[in-house]
């Protein structure tokens, strides 16, 4: 909750709550090669009982690079160490979307 009044998820933005709360992301822009690399979007339950280094080494080593299993190992070590917030992840393989050409989409 936000000030006592209204639920985080359904913050983003609002006026009346300025400054605590601010609908302008944090935007990190990172050059990928042909190499590819993972991209991972998590929600707060996965940061909260987990650091980006063991994020990576689990997609990276092991997963091997999958994100089907990367997805899987990630929420089942979320849940091994007790996450009291709700784990959400999203785990993009780069390099298959460099090799797709797919990203012409964006």
């Amino acid at each position: 909750r936000v000030s006592g009044v209204l639920a985080l998820s359904r913050a983003l933005g609002h006026r009346a709550l300025r400054p605590g709360v601010s609908a302008e992301a944090e935007v990190v822009g990172v050059e990928v090669g042909r190499g590819g690399g993972a991209l991972v979007m998590a929600s707060d339950g996965v940061w909260d009982v987990m650091g980006a280094e063991e994020v990576a080494r689990v997609v990276v080593e092991g997963a091997g690079g999958e994100p089907e299993r990367a997805v899987e190992m990630l929420l089942e070590e979320c849940g091994r160490r007790g996450t009291c917030d709700d784990a959400s992840v999203v785990v993009v393989n780069l390099g298959a979307l460099w090799r797709s050409r797919a990203t012409s989409l964006f």
